[in-house]
């Protein structure tokens, strides 16, 4: 329950941050595509991708079976949104991947994340010991980023810091960065 719980307030607060008639892409989208799903009626079209899944289409959604390695099988300048919820930390090439982020997003597209804060690593690593959070989940984690580590890097991709909010007493925050050239 607090797995659904803590999940369930990072989709909230990412879902307040979209725009009406988007074009987003959700990058780590989840087996059930719960993000996507829930705001499909808001948005023009949604594309999701994560590593355990199959292809589907449906209504305006359409969801990709994709593990990143080099590059995103999207066009350039497509979205007017990405979004990562709780899934930048899993990624081992963050650098080709916001390289990517901002080859697929048009400019001045936004980039709405959710990531765990540098003090939540060893809360939610007792918490997968303890089996309350799924430990595959939280051991795969490739890193936690202080918010200068993270701001660099977006600024060094061509992003301005937008938004900044911690949320779940500080161990989350949610993020929105926009592509500037």
């Amino acid at each position: 329950p607090l797995e659904v719980i803590a999940r369930y307030i990072r989709v909230i607060k990412v879902e307040k941050e979209i725009s009406r008639n988007t074009t987003i892409l959700d990058i780590g989208c989840g087996f059930s595509c719960y993000f996507l799903r829930r705001i499909k009626h808001r948005i023009k079209k949604g594309h999701g991708f994560d590593s355990n899944l199959a292809d589907k289409k449906f209504s305006n959604l359409e969801i990709k079976n994709f593990t990143f390695k080099d590059s995103l099988p999207y066009e350039s300048n497509f979205f007017d949104t990405v979004t990562m919820i709780a899934t930048f930390e899993h990624f081992d090439n963050i650098e080709k991947l916001l390289a990517e982020i901002k080859r697929v997003l048009m400019t001045n597209g936004r980039v709405i994340m959710t990531v765990p804060s540098e003090k939540s690593k060893s809360l939610l690593e007792f918490l997968a010991n303890m089996r309350i959070l799924n430990p595959n989940e939280i051991f795969s984690h490739k890193r936690y980023l202080s918010q200068e580590e993270l701001f660099d890097l977006f600024r060094k991709y061509g992003f301005n810091v937008k938004k900044v909010e911690n949320f779940e007493l500080g161990y989350n925050f949610l993020y929105v960065f926009e592509k500037t050239v």
